[in-house]
């Protein structure tokens, strides 16, 4: 009966986004309870199908794609509802900022039906020639700081727009199903970091409406649970070319299967963190991680060809940058295959979990690498880990 149920639920879901019936019973074969699924001696293979078949091609490939985004789906994110059309704009307010070198610009946007809103607020240069290159940003705060103000004057100064927008609008992080997102959606099985995510996605509607924003030369970041977020949003909407997540961590790139000293753990996530931020069947594996039909090299790998930066810090031992360098190495060969090696970086620094000034330096100076062709920024790719395990399907895959 369960299994009716779930291949009842692919089928729908897989209607509303157009894919077809062979693919969709091949990913349900996937899709079962942790206690019917095998217990792995390995991470499991990004190469390898539901139905047991090793993709070996391009073309391959993109199928085995649509089931790995279906199987993050079921286990860990949820499902995100279609883009809803923009309604409305109306701009709350502009003002000269950093001694008249930028503008601000706050604007409210309603979308829908069904009806809701998003504040969103744009710091762009007044000198220079747009569009400009853009870096959308998922805050920790919305107004409240001088955070903004600091990232932006970076931004302006190398001819940058930073866009900023008021997740809590979507989801306030409380946990609460009461909020309004949640009961407009009431289908929806998504938690928190699927919001965040989807809502930048919906910034970006809006973005792409604006003469002075160059949508093809953006990149969607965040730090902690707002990298999570930033994954997620990138590995659903082709639209972002690069994606920056900044000490994401577990549920973001660090690994469930290879756990560094003193990381964060599934158990802690799941149940005493914030358990909200994800469908409840992933919390079903803690204790038995073994089970686990993927790990994050699966979410990363949704992302290829185009371009990530993992941005990670070795002080910051909940954030498992041991299990982070793991997932970057075990992505590669999925890059390899598409002929994009040269699109995935990671790059560590000395220090804790904090965002410093020091690493938006870092993420404008990569996007002026990997859009401009200008200098890269020292260390990137360096691998501080001499002791990650070999999984035997990397070296089938060479």
């Amino acid at each position: 009966m369960k299994r009716d149920i779930t291949l009842f639920i692919v089928l729908l879901m897989a209607y509303s986004i157009g894919l077809d019936y062979h693919l969709c019973a091949q990913v349900s074969e996937c899709l079962k309870e942790v206690d019917e699924l095998p217990v792995l001696n390995e991470v499991p293979s990004p190469f390898k199908t539901c139905s047991g078949e090793v993709i070996k091609t391009k073309n391959d490939w993109l199928k085995r794609r649509e089931e790995i985004k279906q199987i993050l789906m079921f286990y860990e994110y949820g499902h995100m509802p279609p883009a809803p059309p923009i309604s409305s704009v109306r701009l709350i307010k502009e003002a000269d900022i950093l001694e008249s070198r930028g503008i601000c610009k706050e604007f409210k946007v309603i979308y829908g039906p069904p009806e809701f809103e998003i504040d969103i607020m744009l710091f762009l240069p007044k000198d220079g020639f747009p569009p400009y290159p853009t870096i959308l940003y998922i805050p920790k705060f919305w107004k409240e700081n001088d955070d903004n103000l600091r990232i932006a004057e970076k931004c302006i100064k190398k001819n940058y727009v930073l866009c900023v927008f008021d997740k809590s609008m979507l989801d306030d992080d409380s946990g609460s199903r009461d909020q309004k997102i949640y009961r407009i959606y009431p289908g929806y099985d998504w938690g928190s970091l699927a919001v965040w995510g989807w809502g930048a996605l919906r910034v970006l509607d809006f973005l792409e409406t604006l003469p002075d924003v160059d949508t093809k030369h953006l990149a969607l970041t965040g730090h902690s649970r707002r990298g999570k977020a930033s994954l997620w949003a990138s590995a659903n909407d082709e639209r972002i070319p690069l994606v920056i997540p900044q000490s994401s961590g577990t549920g973001g790139c660090g690994s469930y299967w290879i756990v560094g000293d003193g990381a964060e753990t599934l158990k802690a996530i799941t149940t005493d963190v914030a358990p909200y931020w994800f469908v409840p069947r992933l919390k079903s594996f803690v204790g038995k991680e073994n089970r686990l039909p993927f790990d994050q090299h699966f979410l990363k790998a949704l992302i290829a060809p185009r371009g990530q930066l993992s941005r990670e810090s070795l002080g910051d031992l909940w954030a498992n940058p041991k299990g982070t360098q793991a997932m970057h190495l075990y992505t590669v060969p999925v890059y390899e295959l598409l002929n994009a090696e040269n699109n995935i970086y990671i790059h560590f620094r000395e220090g804790g979990h904090a965002l410093q000034d020091t690493d938006w330096d870092l993420v404008l100076e990569f996007c002026d690498f990997y859009f401009f062709k200008k200098k890269p920024p020292s260390g990137l790719n360096s691998l501080p880990f001499s002791d990650i395990p070999t999984p035997s399907w990397m070296c089938q895959s060479n």
